[in-house]
């Protein structure tokens, strides 16, 4: 450990390295400090405030150095002046002034959208993009607002709320996702100690993520986002959120633990602290409305509110603090005085970290590596679904080529050959797609934190995909040469062509997962790429004048092979004539499988390939550049005045201070005024429009288990009952089941038990909003598909009810983390208006008194309704406890210790009546600590009785009023964001002007072209769509609101599937087929008539609608019987990838084989079909007949083939029944896994 030196001297020796020593010195003196340890520290962070630093010279002022391993971090406090955050017009933070001394944690409270969390989060620089940031917060006098996202991960270590592990990373145990931290963070693997600090058992490490609980999931995002990150600044949202009261007590106690030994700053935001929580502070920031209230020491905080409003003799000072700031006006602010002992915040104080070294860029991008091929291995079926497809396509092609005089046509053997371009490539596109989407999204979400650099990301992208790419090409192109003729130089090529078109579709994967915030954006940049793509393959690509003979062998005509190597085709009573070599030079579309080798032996064109590659190259660099631009959250810091601040930025008028007195306003109806009642007897009465209050049933469950699949019980013999008319508290630690039971009564877990089915209303723990659709918006969709008569009444009631008036024009993702629960109760609990309401942690994320008025409200509401209303809570306040009329208590292992009234919980339990939640939850974990047996309880252990499975819950039929509700609204989401509907358009209309162009200005017979039409109008739709659709896919979280909806039993997901076929068939007419047909029908000097132009139209909608049929088939025929949600937004073309990944990760690997064999035959049927589909088109100035589609001219097909016979209508008929089939049968297996 280096010796400890004061500030001053380090400050003289790097004046003296920098007067007569280079830059390398001060890097190796870098280096030396990254060898210094202090709890495991990865490396030594350097606070250097730099005023002028030129260049050569090495010239340096005000220049300082600091070791990690220094006691000196006291002089570091962590300031925040004048703070404010804007988002989109809407001031969420206003003159925040505070200070956060080291080796200290400092509390932030503050009602439910007081802007705690966007307070943490614009100290973290998680704020989204155009967001302004004034005032100036620092460390040391330098600035730590707008800092790169790798210096920020060194200094800032930050916690959400909401702890989010990245999608297909949820199957990673716990101990490979700690030593994935550790590697990135520190350079070795971790010994687990950090458990052991958060008081988890040694058993977690072989767990995987995905079953861990809320309060585990928390507990695990500290360790590896604050412990491991070794920051010297640790936000924490919402630390003990999900935990019970003594779960976190003994968690803050370990944070304050660690930040007395490591000295660095600690910023918590709690809710509803208990007394003995409440005491671990130091500090205490009071905030409301955006506010500062108080900010200053924790002590000293009573006596200095003490005035506004007398606490009671018993009352703690945490929830006296707590009701004192809901009541308290937002004119009373109490600022803190600046510290002038401290330098001033100037532009020109930066933080500057030491240039990384080459082992740092080695490890990141070996790690990162190994994390996307372990996608590999988790599921090997995402490579071996495009390595069979491909594989089956080479051998039918090299099939077809062997013998091309006899029962095949010219046509067909021209069909197959194109798809060897490297639209091949995008053939697999649905599975390639989800595996970029589980690899690429969890690195750009972690590469936004600052985990690892841009270059390390880009790297290990190309490295990957390129893996990939050879897994895929090399044995397609070795099985097909082996057919037709080895010619190595010619495979060499091809299969370079093949790699460059694996490389253009992770450029599009990586612009889209990037990009997923902004849908226009994304589709725009596609779009450019997808115009350059296709002007570089057409200058490389474009034919040359070509004799007559030649343009009509290669359009497609039966041909006859001599012995001598002559073609000969009869056409119209002519015979043509034309030796192989003269095809061979000039044919686009070869007929024979030596004349495909000749196709890609380009001659002079070998550059063609370097060139591409260097394209392929720009665009990825242009993808980072836009990463660092733009994506990665960067926010505004707004330029300081003399005053301090721009004049403008703060608007603080007296539209900021407007508040409403009271949450339940009256309400004009009619000219009548309604005063709302607050005992909730007028939200029941209007309740009662679908629901009979004297019919509610009692919940009585008996014997409920809950049993995985590899034998773990999460639940053993649970039974209890509760009456209509009362309100059921479920207490229980951090993992004892609490959530496994309630989805257990919902039907939405396998389980075993007694217990009768009726319509059941669930509110997850994790609110599932529209966030595109405003809070009235929102309230307004889900009355009307419960078919509520007064619906403008039971929205206001309602609205009133929850206390979301102040927030009824805002959109859901604005919302703070309690006004997002409350919403999600109104929509999913309330207006469902089911006897059974289910609530996980409903106060989760509500300050003490809001939570307190939300259970209040509920149990009048469940008096005044008759329903039964269960609650599962961690570590609710004594008041709130009273409230409730029955308890059930939970163990570890899912054991009940007692289900019965309030009143008879026995006295060992709750102790006295004073604190008898924190009691009962301090006798839980004292019985869950002296219980040998739980453990017993958790192994693989089968039945010994014989038990009855739940039925299934009940679920509505379909209707088309549903149906109607849901194309309204995915019609309003376009209107929303035009985007997501006019790229495909300008995509589309581009592509089809460019063809079209080239086909009339080149001195060439249109058909000689048929291919290249043939190729955009038919098959390149389908491809075209569905990658397009991917930008659309990541963005459009429609999919993922209507999965949770149907898993809650709102309606039927036949409704759904049926709305989003018709609206997305309609989309594809408007936005896909038109744009693509109509230039390069008129352009191309095609016949201009109605019947043509009507055949030509059809024709490009049916091939669309094919890709739209093959997704649902495919979709379908995954079945998954444990994530349905997460299922039914991948089925809608949704963003949860994860989901899929999850559903089909859930069977053996035998199964993912079968039923992924059902996609690829499906996929030959598609192709099939589609050369079958009828489009016989004349030039416009005369000549010769063109194929649309490959097999579809009378002519051709009377001579060669036995569908002479077939008209043009009932090939039409027998193509649209197809996919009408199809499409279906993926529908109804995607219901029936939903029931």
């Amino acid at each position: 450990m280096p010796e400890q030196r004061t500030s001053s001297s380090r400050e003289e020796d790097l004046r003296s390295l920098s007067s007569d020593r280079n830059v390398e010195d001060i890097e190796e003196l870098g280096s030396i400090s990254r060898d210094s340890e202090i709890f495991g520290r990865r490396s030594a962070s350097i606070v250097t405030r730099i005023v002028r630093g030129r260049m050569r010279s090495f010239d340096f002022k005000d220049l300082s150095f600091k070791y990690e391993s220094q006691d000196d971090w006291d002089a570091f406090p962590l300031i925040l002046t004048r703070l404010g955050v804007r988002v989109r017009r809407h001031q969420v933070l206003a003159f925040v002034s505070a200070r956060c001394d080291p080796g200290e944690l400092t509390c932030v409270m503050g009602p439910s959208g007081a802007g705690k969390s966007q307070l943490l989060r614009a100290l973290a620089g998680r704020l989204p993009v155009g967001a302004v940031v004034t005032g100036s917060a620092g460390v040391g006098g330098a600035s730590i607002l707008g800092l790169c996202p790798r210096t920020r991960r060194d200094l800032i270590g930050y916690v959400s709320q909401e702890p989010v592990f990245c999608p297909g990373w949820e199957t990673m145990t716990v101990g490979a996702y700690l030593d994935y931290v550790a590697i990135l963070q520190l350079g070795f693997t971790t010994d687990y100690a950090v458990l052991e600090a958060l008081e988890l058992p040694a058993r977690f490490v072989e767990m995987p993520i995905r079953v861990l609980s809320g309060g585990e999931k928390k507990r695990l995002s500290i360790a590896a986002d604050a412990i491991l990150g070794r920051a010297h600044i640790c936000l924490l949202d919402e630390p003990t959120s999900s935990l019970s009261h003594t779960d976190a007590l003994s968690l803050m106690r370990v944070v304050l633990r660690l930040t007395r030994r490591t000295n660095c700053v600690t910023v918590a935001t709690i809710h509803q602290p208990g007394n003995s929580i409440f005491t671990l502070f130091d500090t205490l920031v009071l905030l409301k409305s955006g506010r500062v209230l108080y900010a200053g020491r924790r002590a000293e905080a009573r006596g200095r509110l003490s005035g506004l409003a007398p606490p009671r003799e018993t009352q703690a000072t945490a929830e006296w603090l707590l009701d004192t700031v809901a009541v308290m006006k937002e004119e009373i602010f109490a600022v803190p005085e600046e510290d002038e002992s401290y330098a001033p915040f100037t532009e020109n104080n930066v933080i500057v970290r030491t240039a990384a070294s080459c082992d740092e860029w080695r490890r990141e991008v070996m790690v990162l590596t190994r994390r996307f091929g372990a996608t590999l291995f988790l599921d090997p079926s995402l490579s071996a679904i495009p390595f069979f497809i491909v594989i089956v396509d080479a051998l039918l092609r090299g099939w077809l080529m062997l013998d091309p005089s006899s029962s095949v046509s010219g046509a067909w053997i021209r069909f197959y050959a194109a798809e060897l371009t490297p639209a091949q490539t995008n053939q697999p596109c649905v599975p390639l797609i989800v595996w970029y989407c589980l690899t690429l999204a969890p690195a750009v979400s972690e590469m936004r934190n600052g985990r690892y650099r841009y270059g390390s990301f880009v790297v290990a992208v190309l490295g990957c995909v390129t893996a990939r790419a050879v897994l895929i090409a090399v044995p397609t192109m070795t099985v097909y040469y082996w057919m037709v003729g080895w010619y190595p130089s010619e495979w060499l090529t091809t299969a370079a062509f093949e790699l460059m078109g694996a490389q253009s579709l992770g450029v599009v994967a990586v612009l889209s997962a990037v990009f997923g915030g902004s849908p226009t954006l994304a589709g725009l940049l596609f779009t450019i790429y997808l115009v350059i793509n296709y002007n570089i393959r057409g200058v490389f690509f474009s034919q040359r004048v070509m004799p007559t003979v030649v343009a009509h062998l290669t359009d497609g005509l039966p041909l006859r092979w001599t012995n001598d190597g002559t073609a000969t085709a009869q056409l119209r009573g002519r015979s043509y004539e034309c030796k192989a070599d003269e095809a061979l030079i000039y044919s686009p579309c070869p007929v024979r499988g030596s004349d495909i080798l000749a196709l890609f032996n380009m001659g002079e064109r070998k550059n063609w390939v370097l060139r591409f590659s260097l394209f392929e190259l720009a665009c990825v660099v242009l993808v980072c550049l836009l990463l660092d631009c733009i994506v990665m959250g960067r926010v505004k810091v707004a330029k300081k005045t003399a005053q301090g601040i721009i004049p403008g930025n703060f608007e603080v008028c007296e539209a900021l201070d407007e508040r409403h007195d009271d949450d339940c306003p009256k309400h004009e109806d009619d000219g009548k005024i309604v005063e709302e009642d607050p005992d909730g007897h007028h939200l029941a009465e209007l309740l009662t429009d679908v629901y009979s209050p004297s019919s509610v049933p009692a919940l009585c469950v008996e014997d409920l288990s809950v049993i995985t699949s590899n034998g773990t019980r999460l639940l053993r013999d649970v039974s209890f009952s509760a009456n209509a008319a009362t309100l059921t508290a479920i207490f229980g630690n951090s993992g004892c089941g609490k959530s496994t039971m309630l989805n257990a009564i919902a039907g939405r877990i396998p389980a075993v038990g007694r217990m009768e089915r009726h319509p059941v209303a669930y509110v997850q723990q994790d609110a599932q909003l529209a966030d595109w659709l405003n809070v009235q918006e929102l309230f307004a969709y889900h009355s009307e598909l419960r078919g509520f008569l007064q619906q403008q009444d039971i929205i206001h009631a309602t609205m009133c009810f929850l206390g979301l008036t102040r927030v009824a024009k805002t959109k859901a993702s604005q919302l703070s983390g309690g006004e997002r629960r409350r919403t999600a109760l109104g929509v999913d609990g309330i207006l469902s208006a089911r006897p059974w309401l289910l609530l996980d942690e409903p106060t989760t994320g509500l300050s003490a008194s809001d939570a307190w008025q939300l259970i209040k409200n509920l149990h009048a509401l469940a008096l005044a309704t008759r329903w039964v209303i269960l609650a599962s809570l961690h570590s609710p306040r004594v008041e709130i406890y009273l409230l409730f009329d029955a308890v059930v208590l939970l163990g570890k292992g899912g054991v009940c210790y007692y289900s019965g009234p309030r009143d008879e919980v026995p006295t060992s339990f709750k102790g006295n009546d004073a604190n008898a939640a924190e009691a009962i939850m301090a006798h839980l974990k004292v019985l869950d600590a002296l219980d040998d047996d739980n453990s017993k309880r958790q192994q693989k252990q089968p039945l010994s009785r014989k038990v009855v499975a739940l039925k299934p819950p009940i679920r509505p039929k379909a209707t088309f009023a549903h149906v109607w509700i849901h194309c309204r609204r995915q019609c309003k989401l376009a209107r929303r964001d035009p985007g997501l509907s006019t790229v495909l358009f300008i995509q589309h209309a581009a592509i089809s002007v460019m063809i079209g162009f080239a086909c009339s200005r080149l001195d060439i017979r249109l058909a000689s072209h048929a291919r290249d039409v043939v190729g955009v109008v038919t098959i390149q739709p389908i491809i075209g769509f569905v990658t397009s659709m991917m930008a659309w896919v990541l963005v459009d979280d429609l999919g993922v609101q209507i999965a949770h909806e149907v898993r809650r039993g709102k309606y039927a997901p036949l409704s759904a599937l049926i709305a989003f076929v018709a609206v997305h068939a309609v989309r594809l007419l408007l936005f896909t087929t038109l744009p693509a047909v109509v230039p390069v029908y008129f352009l191309a000097g095609l016949r201009r008539t109605p019947r043509a132009f009507l055949h030509f139209l059809a024709t490009t909608w049916i091939c669309c609608m094919y890709g739209l049929a093959s997704l649902l088939f495919m979709l379908g025929v995954c079945r998954n019987k444990h994530r349905m949600s997460s299922w039914m937004g991948m089925a809608l073309f949704t963003q949860n990838f994860s989901g899929f990944y999850r559903a089909i990760a859930d069977y053996p690997l035998a199964l993912r084989w079968f039923t992924r064999q059902l996609g690829v035959f499906y996929y030959m049927i598609d192709v099939a079909v589609t050369t079958q589909l009828p489009a016989t088109l004349r030039c416009a100035g005369g000549g010769d007949e063109i194929t649309v589609c490959p097999v579809g001219a009378k002519e051709y097909l009377r001579e060669t083939h036995s569908y002479a016979q077939h008209t043009h209508r009932s090939r039409y008929l027998r193509s649209t029944i197809i996919v009408i089939v199809f499409g279906a049968f993926g529908c109804v297996l995607i219901a029936r896994e939903i029931r």
